[in-house]
């Protein structure tokens, strides 16, 4: 019997002496049975695609009346459905500045599907970094002192280092 939210999965890791880790069936499977189902940490379009496909669900948006292409970087296409939402919009906003800073680079000769997805995962960081600072605020606020101080007044206004006669104070 299972516990609960465990999933039976149709393969286990398995360790090899030289390459790692690997998965090994534990059933036949079959020509489509899905095996494993994940979101990509990122995901980006071919070069060679991007003038019509998606650059966020990768969708071919040609024929699409609604799709969206960015005039600024002239690099990136949007489906009707994905230019509708304006977290998609802001996200390229950003992605659009690094592209045009890169022009001067002369990278785009080359694969940048790779850079493309390095700063969805910088970006992808940097959001969950501001939730953090957003759910700890007391994490982030200026003048905090580190624990021990600087030496000078406690709370109760003693000096917390040494007594009158230079003496380290003894705690009970």
């Amino acid at each position: 019997m299972q516990a609960a939210g465990e999933h039976e999965w149709p393969f286990r890791r398995d360790a090899t002496e030289h390459a790692g880790f690997r998965a090994v069936a534990t059933r036949e499977l079959l020509p489509g049975d899905v095996i494993l189902r994940c979101r990509p940490l990122a995901v980006a379009v071919n070069d060679e695609l991007m003038s019509y496909h998606c650059a966020f669900c990768l969708c071919d948006a040609r024929g699409d009346e609604q799709a969206w292409s960015c005039d600024k970087c002239r690099r990136c296409c949007m489906c009707g459905a994905c230019a509708a939402g304006q977290a998609l919009r802001d996200l390229h906003e950003q992605e659009c500045l690094a592209y045009q800073m890169l022009d001067g680079l002369h990278v785009w000769d080359q694969d940048t599907r790779w850079l493309r997805m390095l700063l969805r995962v910088l970006h992808l960081q940097l959001a969950e970094l501001e939730e953090c600072k957003r759910n700890h605020p007391e994490d982030d606020e200026e003048g905090d002192e580190e624990e021990g101080g600087d030496g000078g007044d406690d709370e109760d206004g003693e000096d917390g280092g040494e007594d009158e006669e230079g003496d380290e104070e003894e705690e009970e």
